[in-house]
């Protein structure tokens, strides 16, 4: 027997960015209601959301950026972009990254598809100056001469 709502409902696919947003925390236990919105909020965008505590012998970008705790790291393609705190706009954040990401995936899809086309012109012009023309072609060409109007007088 086959289920009739297997039909109807269709599975939508979802697409992992790779974009990963780690928090930075004083103490694992001590973790607010904003932080864990937060990662709702980022699992929601089909992101990698990573919780941490504070180390800065171990992780320069700690070291370097973080102003007070907690902090949030936004990685693409395990580049750092930027920090923000909770107090910070971060959900606009993380979409902006989010959204610069997908743009620049279009624009790279545009460049293979432009570098494609310009490789099968390329391609086909090689093939033509290489083409050895065959007795049937030639005569049409000189059919298609004869046509022309050669003497106007």
């Amino acid at each position: 027997m086959s289920n009739p709502l297997h039909n109807v409902i269709h599975k939508v696919e979802k697409t992992t960015h790779p974009i990963t947003v780690k928090c930075v925390v004083d103490n694992l236990s001590e973790i607010s209601k904003d932080i864990q919105a937060i990662r709702e909020y980022s699992h929601s965008l089909n992101i990698l959301f990573i919780t941490r505590e504070y180390n800065s012998r171990k992780y320069s970008d700690d070291r370097i950026y973080i102003e007070r705790l907690p902090a949030f790291h936004i990685y693409v393609k395990n580049t750092y972009k930027r920090t923000f705190y909770p107090n910070t706009r971060p959900y606009q954040i993380i979409q902006q990254t989010v959204e610069k990401y997908i743009k620049r995936l279009e624009e790279i899809e545009k460049n293979k598809d432009d570098w494609y086309r310009f490789f099968n012109k390329l391609v086909e012009r090689i093939k033509k100056l290489m083409h050895r023309k065959t007795r049937i072609e030639a005569y049409a060409e000189e059919k298609k001469k004869d046509k022309r109007v050669s003497d106007w007088s």
